[in-house]
């Protein structure tokens, strides 16, 4: 928040929470109160509202209001604080996020490490960027974390993500994901084809960060404290992911070739063979459809010298992309007389994938990927 308009809202706060002890500041946060005398209700602490109002251009007005568990953070079990953040105390602004991803050997499953949780807990997570929701198996036993908060029903994070379910979780022990009043995600397992309904809940993520052209060693918080939304899982939606991993990032899917559904693959592959007419030809491989003697197939540092294939994709605002695949991301070896373009045909679309052209791992590896939000 601006410096100016921080000054005025905590000000304000601060005289509306007068019935509540204070206790001193912790890290950013400059209010900070005793939670011994703070009641709890349905949606977190007893506190004072904070209401927004806003107006755009055509002088409309926003009303939003934040009370509970979304204006207050628990640092520990004694000391809740207002979570606002003067902006002048957080003056390094990366402009990017990064996320350095490794291959497991066995699975071929891509693995990445994100620390979440208060105290911080270093966490490797599957990558999937076919998945809907970062979500974690948030086992009580082992998800211990000050900062973790439920989604209530009706929420603006709840609207962020993306469902109008609400569970009502009865329980006398004090499990993460078991609450009242809760809002809800479907998680799957794109593996198992296993899926289950669990609690949007907040907690703290913090990533490395990248400042212009140089990775810094520092780590941020990705948004606003305790406010990284995931999904809550059951520890049985883990089974076929990465022995010891323990969490599924939303974000490849452990396909390796490029798949199309619901689209002649024939197209495709016509096309191709029309522009490899100089390579020649040799009998087909397993799934793949065109394969080539290697032996006159030049040899570049991208990989074999072959055709390039340029994916053009629009989205719904009719921005278009541009992806091309050629060298490593469009053949592979089958052995060391043969390759074959590295484009399978799906039949018919499952409802294990949301989209009618899987790009998999082949093609995503060794590339950044940029992801604009």
């Amino acid at each position: 928040m601006d410096s100016s308009i921080y000054k005025v809202v905590t000000e304000a706060y601060s005289e509306a929470s007068r019935g509540i002890e204070r206790v001193p500041s912790v890290a950013t946060f400059q209010l900070c109160y005793s939670s011994k005398n703070v009641s709890s209700t349905p949606f977190g602490s007893g506190v004072p509202f904070i209401d927004l109002v806003l107006q755009n251009e055509r002088n409309q007005i926003m009303y939003w209001r934040f009370w509970g568990n979304s204006s207050m953070v628990r640092v520990n079990d004694d000391v809740l604080c207002l979570e606002i953040v003067d902006g002048a105390q957080t003056s390094f602004r990366p402009n990017a996020l990064i996320l350095k991803v490794t291959k497991d050997p066995c699975t071929l499953q891509y693995l990445t490490r994100i620390t979440q949780r208060a105290p911080p807990k270093l966490i490797d997570f599957v990558v999937d960027l076919g998945g809907r929701y970062l979500w974690v198996d948030c086992d009580y036993k082992d998800y211990v974390s000050s900062s973790y908060r439920p989604v209530p029903c009706g929420s603006a994070g709840c609207a962020l993500a993306g469902n109008n379910e609400c569970g009502q979780c009865y329980s006398s022990s004090p499990i993460s994901d078991c609450n009242l009043n809760t809002c809800l995600v479907r998680p799957d397992n794109t593996i198992t084809y296993n899926g289950t309904g669990g609690e949007v809940s907040y907690d703290i993520v913090t990533l490395q960060s990248m400042n212009g052209s140089t990775t810094t060693s520092k780590e941020v918080n990705v948004s606003v404290p305790a406010e990284f939304i995931f999904g809550c899982s059951a520890n049985f939606l883990l089974d076929g992911l990465v022995k010891g991993v323990v969490r599924r990032n939303g974000w490849s899917r452990p396909d390796k070739h490029l798949i199309t559904f619901a689209i002649r693959i024939e197209v495709v592959t016509e096309a191709y063979s029309e522009a490899s007419r100089g390579i020649e030809r040799v009998p087909s491989v397993a799934t793949f459809q065109l394969c080539y003697s290697s032996k006159n197939v030049s040899s570049t540092p991208f990989g074999s010298g072959v055709p390039f294939i340029d994916l053009v994709l629009q989205n719904e605002r009719n921005q278009i992309m541009y992806s091309r695949f050629w060298g490593n991301s469009s053949m592979v070896r089958v052995n060391d007389d043969v390759l074959c373009l590295e484009i399978v045909d799906g039949g018919v679309r499952s409802p294990r994938f949301k989209t009618s052209i899987v790009i998999g791992g082949c093609q995503l590896e060794e590339i950044l990927l940029e992801f604009l939000t």
